[in-house]
């Protein structure tokens, strides 16, 4: 099994379809716990067991069913066949086709797997699985069972097509070979209907156009305005009728629209009560109702010309002449056209934004209608951007509905209507999930790598904590021994101070038993500052000073020191006394003995 601790995963890599990246993440998030040592079946045997079982909605069960009980999957078909059932899943919960065509896209998970087993994402255009998906998307986005036979029909023909493919002479190039024969047939019959449909619809979406465009821009002018009676059905009936004839000769965006928005604008301002606050307003009414009888005639009259029309321009100027004559006239309330219409009423106004992405839609796209009936699936089959209406149609080529752009922006922004998206998602799901399963691991990673780092700290402290027990022992240790040593050393020169001491008092004891024995004949050795000897001879000790007197061998005075100084050079070693003398009496008590003991 692959080593994922070996192995530097990145999105790039996996997604490009890097096998060893791609298989060491599957085998991280799909592992297999425990396989009693069972016998790894080979991948030959699996694939035709994945053939056997096309169509099942969970394959690794399918698969694990019909194996021996002493065979099990490896690791890596274990992983690869765990990721295509979360694929499908996730797949079928994000693909807009309807519910009841899911469960024969079934028959696509085994030749998926297949694809993971020959070590390819099923995605991957070499699989051929991607355009069978796209193809089928396309062409049956639109189904529903609610549109009767025709619908049922598709559903059965669609389903022969999957069985088909689930046997074993069916190749994934003979499967997309016979959906693009049924759709191309399908899509040939509807575009027939669909092209009739334009053609005899084309008029009447610029007719639409021109009354509901011709109404709104009136609304728009005429609200919150004073207008006689009369004025108010010339402005509603024939001006209108005007209005919208341009639009359906010139356009909108023409110099001739432009220019009766500014004629309608004059004509209602013109019937506006005087407002003596204003200088001049009423002469400046006057000098325009000269002007305005002449501009009417001309832009009316070259629409359409009628007697009734003739009538109505009279009336025009009737009113008008009352204005130049001073009088009164007659201010009458008006409703204004369709105004229960949200998109005709003036006071409703339609974002250009939202009217620039209605008209971005493109013929094809297809969108769910909400409606009190329930969900209906519409296809925008014709788009007029001048007459800026929209002509819609269900699966099979029939017409459901039709919408000036500013009609439809309202929709899509009420969510009346939901633009469904053009694109199969399956590839869009798998690149989610490694996404998702990538994440994943990188999360663990790096908490894995925390919680590392963490018991490694851990362990480093408790390494500080254990050698600074150890550095404080072993100082304890060394200071006890230092103290021990001082106890020592303190001991052993007490000791020697002791012995010392007692060396000295014994010294100084025997000094002065020395000094007692010293007698007249005693010889002293005095010692000079280099350490030299000078023997000499004790001549007489003065018994009224105490005073020892010292010869040399030549009987030459060299010392003359009381009983203190002597004692004190004994003491100090600058003296050393070699012969203490003889007691004359003891020596001649020991002649006469020695005498007797002869006779």
């Amino acid at each position: 099994m692959t080593n994922t601790q070996a192995i530097l995963l990145d999105i790039n890599s996996l997604l490009a379809g890097e096998w060893p990246q791609c298989l060491a993440l599957l085998t991280y998030a799909y592992p297999l716990s425990n396989n009693d040592n069972k016998r790894p079946i080979e991948h030959t045997h699996l694939i035709g067991l994945l053939k056997k079982t096309s169509g099942s909605s969970n394959i690794s069960k399918a698969i694990e069913a019909e194996l021996e009980p002493v065979e099990s999957l490896d690791g890596e078909s274990y992983a690869c066949l765990k990721f295509i059932d979360q694929l499908f899943d996730n797949y079928l919960k994000n693909n807009k086709l309807h519910s009841d065509i899911h469960p024969m896209l079934n028959h696509f998970r085994g030749e998926s797997a297949i694809a993971m087993l020959q070590q390819t994402l099923p995605w991957h255009e070499s699989t051929g699985l991607t355009a069978q998906f796209n193809n089928l998307y396309t062409n049956a986005i639109g189904w529903q069972p609610e549109l009767g036979r025709a619908a049922e029909r598709f559903y059965h023909q669609l389903q022969t097509i999957f069985n088909a493919s689930s046997e074993t002479s069916a190749t994934p190039e003979s499967t997309l070979d016979s959906f693009n024969v049924f759709f191309q047939k399908e899509q040939g019959r509807i575009q027939k209907l669909e092209k009739r449909l334009h053609d005899a619809e084309l008029g009447a979406l610029h007719a639409k156009h021109a009354q509901q465009l011709s109404a709104r821009t009136l609304n728009q002018h005429m609200a919150g305005q004073q207008l006689p009676a009369c004025i108010t059905q010339f402005l509603q009936g024939p001006w209108r009728e005007s209005m919208r004839l341009l639009i359906i000769s010139d356009g909108k965006d023409s110099q001739n629209w432009q220019k009766i928005l500014r004629l309608t604008e004059t004509l209602i301002w013109s019937f506006q009560p005087i407002n003596d606050d204003i200088d001049n307003h009423r002469q400046h009414i006057v000098n325009s109702i000269s002007e305005l009888a002449e501009q009417l005639h001309q832009t009316t009259i070259g629409l359409h010309h009628s007697t009734m029309l003739d009538e109505e321009l009279g009336i025009v100027e009737k009113e008008h002449l009352k204005i130049l004559k001073g009088e009164a006239l007659e201010y009458q309330a008006f409703e204004l056209i369709d105004n229960t219409d949200p998109l005709v009423s003036s006071q409703v106004s339609v974002s250009q934004n939202l009217i620039k992405q209605a008209a971005a839609y493109h013929e094809g796209q297809w969108f769910e209608l909400q409606n009190s009936e329930g969900t209906t699936r519409i296809k925008l089959s014709l788009k007029i951007t001048q007459a800026q209406q929209l002509l819609f149609t269900n699966f099979l080529g029939i017409k459901k509905a039709q919408h000036s752009f500013e009609e439809f922006a309202y929709m899509l922004s009420s969510k009346i209507a939901i633009p469904i998206n053009s694109r199969d998602p399956f590839k869009a799901t798998g690149e989610k999930i490694f996404n998702s399963l990538l994440e994943r691991y990188t999360q663990q990673q790096q908490q894995a790598a925390s919680d590392a780092a963490i018991e490694e700290e851990i362990l480093r402290q408790q390494e500080i904590t254990r050698q600074a027990a150890k550095d404080k022992a072993l100082k304890e240790a060394k200071v006890f021994a230092e103290q021990q040593k001082a106890a020592r050393i303190k001991a052993q020169q007490e000791q020697r101070a002791q012995a010392e001491r007692l060396a000295t008092e014994q010294h100084k004891k025997d000094v002065i038993t020395q000094l007692a024995q010293l007698r007249v004949g005693a010889v002293v050795i005095f010692y000079n500052d280099a350490n030299q000897g000078d023997q000499c001879k004790l001549a007489a000790i003065i018994q009224s000073s105490n005073e020892h007197i010292f010869v040399n061998r030549d009987g030459i005075k060299q010392h003359a020191l009381n009983k203190q100084q002597l004692s004190a050079q004994l003491l100090n070693g600058t003296a050393k006394i070699i012969d203490p003398g003889s007691d004359f009496e003891n020596t001649l008590e020991q002649v006469v003995n020695n005498l007797r003991t002869r006779k």
